[in-house]
C-alpha cells in the first residue's frame, strides 16, 4: 500500500508503510534478482501452503498426544479394575476360609456335646 502526501501542492510523494518496507526488504533479500508479480504471488502461495502444512502437522501431533493420554487413562482404568478384582477374590477367599473354620468349630462343638451326652448317660 502506498499513501501519497502533497508536497508543496504540486508534487505527491509516496509514504512508506511498514508493510511496504517489509516487501522492499523481501525484494532486497533476493539480491538483485528481478521478480515479477507472478513470482511474488507464487512465493506468497508457497508460504501459505507451508503454513497450512505446518498447522496440519501440529494438529496431527496434538491428536497423537491426546490419543496417547487416552490410552494411558484406559490402561490405568484396566489396572484399577484388575486390582479391584484381585481384592474381591482375596475377600472371597478369606470369607470361604472363615466359613470353613466356623464349620470346623461347629463340628468340634457338636462332637464334644455328643461325647458329653454319652458320658452322662453312662
Amino acid at each position: 500500500m502506498c499513501l501519497m502526501r502533497a508536497n508543496h501542492g504540486t508534487r505527491q510523494t509516496p509514504i512508506n508503510t511498514p508493510q511496504q518496507k517489509h516487501k522492499e526488504t523481501d525484494l532486497a533479500s533476493l539480491k538483485g534478482h528481478v521478480c515479477s508479480k507472478g513470482d511474488l504471488q507464487d512465493r506468497k502461495k508457497q508460504e501459505q501452503q507451508n503454513v497450512r502444512e505446518e498447522a496440519a502437522r501440529a494438529i496431527i501431533i496434538i491428536e497423537c498426544w491426546r490419543e496417547g493420554e487416552e490410552e494411558e487413562e484406559e490402561e490405568e482404568e484396566e489396572e484399577e479394575e484388575e486390582e479391584e478384582e484381585e481384592e474381591e477374590e482375596e475377600e472371597e477367599e478369606e470369607e470361604e476360609e472363615e466359613e470353613e473354620l466356623q464349620a470346623e468349630r461347629w463340628r468340634a462343638a457338636a462332637l464334644l456335646w455328643r461325647r458329653s451326652r454319652s458320658r452322662s448317660r453312662r
